[in-house]
Order: structure tokens, then C-alpha cells, then sequence
């Protein structure tokens, strides 16, 4: 039988100070004093660039009808996220901030409506991926965090252990970092036209021993893979032509010669 599916507002002051952040909420409909069925889980969904929620309407309908709860706001500059129309794509001056705070303040205000062993998951598309890995770095659990959350969907007849267990590594700086600046002149020095923003790079399993002993992790891939190159990595026929080595020893050689004004 199908689900009826209720779709409700939902807002929050933005994280600007001064902007009203508008959304939605999809879940099963509800007859009159009946009460709220627990989910399997409930997914946000944050949008990508140019975007707006309504756009993921069939989507979370879709969601409800596996048993979830779906929840999503436009991003401030966004669909009706906005005073007006010459607002839609604008960012305040602390875009990142404003970007990374609001989907807190979304997840805070409809994990509230339910049990805290709901399972919450974060579907972030384009853009919307990137504000979620930045949102992730800062909002994440730690171990203590994560082994409580297990603790809860466990009864007391259940034993678990850790086992080599390790906190995030830390998010290394980039705003302003001599370190990270000096890494940005010697990619411009051989990819001109590349464009260099930092983002959270999943699996690099490494970064929690190097910060140990150093407080900046970068991960670079000073070769350009074209085409089918790059579905190869790390498998048969991996290639890589004559022409992108030649410029990518180049950028290792500039990274290299130029370590004495590291700083300067």
C-alpha cells in the first residue's frame, strides 16, 4: 500500500544573524491523535550549488515511502532563502560559517522530534557534499561519542570491546597558514588554471599517524590523470602519458627547490 506522505515547513534563524532559513520535512501521514511511527532513520539532505529543496521532493518521497524521515533547508542565498530575488546567490562574507552552522542547526532542530537511537544520515550532493565533509570535520563524533551512541542501541546482555581505535585526525589550517599558502604558489606555478580549495579527504587513514608528529596534512595528486586514466589507478593498465609525468615531476621539483622561503 502506498504511503501518504505529508510535507511540512520548517525554519530557523540563519547562522548570519539576520536571514530566515526555510525548508521541509517529509514523513508518513498521520491520522488524527494517532502517534508518530519511529523511523528507520532520518536522512538531511544538503542541496548543491544553484539549487533548492523542492527539487528533491519525488526523491524524499521516495525515502518516506522505505520508512524514513526526510529533511532538508535552502541554503542562505537559496531558493526561499532569500528576501528577494537579488539575494539568490549571494553568500554573506563568512559563507563557510553560515553554510557549516545552518545544516547543524537543521539536524539539531529534527533530531529533537525524535529518539536519539534514531540512526541520522546526511546526504550531501555537489556542493552539498563538500558543506557535509567540511560539516563532518567539525561536528563528528570522537570515540567517546561514537562508542556511547552504541551503547544505546545495545541491551546490557550485549559485550563489546575496542579495538585499535583512533580519534579524527585534526583538520589542518589553510586560512592564512604560511605551510598551506606556500603549497598553493607551487601548484600555480605549474597548473595555472587550477583552481585550489581545501575539502575533507575521506580514507586518508594516514593523516592521524603524520599528526603526531606534524600539525599540517595535505594531500595533492601532483599528476593529471585524463579520461579512462583515472578509472586505472591503482589498477590493470594503469597508465599515465609522456606529457602529464613530465609536468607532474615538474611540480614536485617546484615544490622542492623552492622549501628555503618556506615562510617568507
Amino acid at each position: 500500500m502506498d504511503t501518504t506522505v505529508a510535507v511540512a515547513p520548517i525554519g530557523f534563524l540563519s547562522h548570519d544573524g539576520t536571514s530566515t532559513i526555510k525548508g521541509l520535512v517529509w514523513e508518513p501521514e498521520r491520522t488524527r491523535g494517532s502517534r508518530r511511527v519511529a523511523p528507520r532513520g532520518v536522512i538531511q539532505i544538503v542541496h548543491g550549488m544553484v539549487e533548492h529543496v523542492g527539487r528533491y521532493d519525488e526523491f524524499a518521497r521516495f525515502l518516506v515511502e522505505q520508512g524514513f524521515v526526510v529533511c532538508a533547508a535552502d541554503h542562505i542565498g537559496h531558493g526561499k532563502s532569500v528576501a528577494s530575488a537579488d539575494e539568490l546567490g549571494c553568500l554573506p562574507v563568512d559563507g563557510k560559517e553560515t553554510l557549516i552552522e545552518d545544516v547543524h542547526e537543521l539536524r539539531k532542530t529534527v533530531t529533537a522530534r525524535y529518539s536519539r537511537q534514531t540512526p541520522y544520515i546526511m546526504f550531501g550532493h555537489s556542493m552539498g557534499s563538500f558543506v557535509t565533509r567540511a560539516y563532518l570535520a567539525r561536528h563528528g563524533e570522537d570515540v567517546a561519542a561514537a562508542l556511547a551512541r552504541i551503547e544505546e542501541r545495545f541491551d546490557g546482555r550485549t559485550e563489546f570491546s575496542t579495538f585499535e581505535v583512533s580519534e579524527p585526525s585534526p583538520v589542518s589550517p589553510f586560512e592564512g597558514d604560511a605551510a598551506f599558502d606556500y603549497l598553493r604558489r607551487a601548484i600555480n606555478a605549474v597548473y595555472p588554471e587550477a583552481g585550489i580549495a581545501p575539502y575533507v579527504q575521506s580514507s586518508c587513514s594516514d593523516a592521524r599517524h603524520f599528526a603526531r608528529v606534524c600539525p599540517r596534512t595535505y594531500r595533492f595528486a601532483g599528476f593529471l590523470f585524463k579520461g579512462d586514466q583515472r578509472a586505472r589507478i591503482h589498477g590493470q593498465d594503469e597508465n599515465l602519458d609522456v606529457d602529464s609525468f613530465k609536468r607532474g615531476v615538474g611540480f614536485y621539483v617546484e615544490f622542492i627547490r623552492h622549501l628555503d622561503q618556506l615562510g617568507k
